[in-house]
């Protein structure tokens, strides 16, 4: 595959860093984006010599404009943005990082490593699919989340308790 110009949020840490590193020592040019400065600049500095680090929130508009903005100046495009969306159960340390803590994966759900997933968005750069489902089983629940995202988020459990009848 030839090298690309790889934008990936999240990429202080989890399957965002995981990508980060994967790519950048496959030859790919990676822009990592997160809230966490010094994390994310040591996954840049182990990813690849340059690698480039911005930070910044990807839930504000202008943030998200100026890592676009840092990766065409830095590269003078931008090939690919990995955005880590709904990846599924994936062992990280998000539930430490989560304001309340998360809840154990429910009995029979698959938790992948942050490698795992890494494995699946490599496939994903190398087919030119427009998405992939790092969990197949999930493709279901992720398209009911984005068709109405409320009503899945009402049928969730509140994080920490069970649902009612122990699901």
């Amino acid at each position: 595959m030839e090298p690309k110009v790889v934008v990936i949020t999240g990429a202080s840490g989890g399957i965002g860093a995981a990508l980060a590193r994967h790519l950048g020592k496959s030859g790919h040019h990676v822009v990592g984006a997160a809230r966490g400065d010094e994390a994310l600049r040591v996954v840049m500095r182990e990813a690849a010599s340059d690698a480039h680090a911005v930070i910044g929130d990807m839930t504000q508009r202008l943030d998200v404009e100026r890592v676009r903005d840092e990766a065409i100046r830095t590269f003078g495009h931008v090939d690919v943005k990995v955005s880590l969306v709904m990846p599924g159960m994936v062992s990280t340390d998000f539930g430490k990082n989560a304001l309340g803590g998360s809840p154990p994966p429910p009995p029979g759900v698959p938790v992948q490593t942050p490698e795992e997933v890494v494995a699946e968005i490599v496939k994903l750069l190398e087919s030119q699919a427009a998405e992939v489902y790092t969990t197949p089983a999930l493709a279901a629940a992720a398209r009911k989340y984005y068709e109405d995202v409320g009503a899945f988020e009402a049928s969730m459990p509140p994080f920490g308790k069970p649902r009612e009848g122990g699901r």
